[in-house]
C-alpha cells in the first residue's frame, strides 16, 4: 500500500527527515535530544547557544 522509508539498519524510518527545533537549555540535555531526533533519521535545525558551544 504505502512505502515506508528504510532506516539505514533496515528498521523503518520514524521521523523520515522530519525537521525538528531542539529548545533544551542544558547542553548535554541538548545534544542527547538532537541524538535521539537524528538516530531515526529526523534533521534538527537548530540547538541553544550553550548546547552547540560543548
Amino acid at each position: 500500500m504505502f512505502d515506508i522509508p528504510q532506516h539505514r539498519t533496515g528498521a523503518p524510518s520514524l521521523l523520515n527527515h522530519v525537521s525538528v527545533l531542539v529548545a533544551e537549555d542544558q547542553p548535554f540535555i541538548a545534544l542527547d535530544l538532537a541524538l535521539a531526533v537524528e538516530d531515526p533519521d529526523g534533521n534538527v535545525v537548530g540547538l541553544p547557544r550553550a548546547a552547540r558551544k560543548s
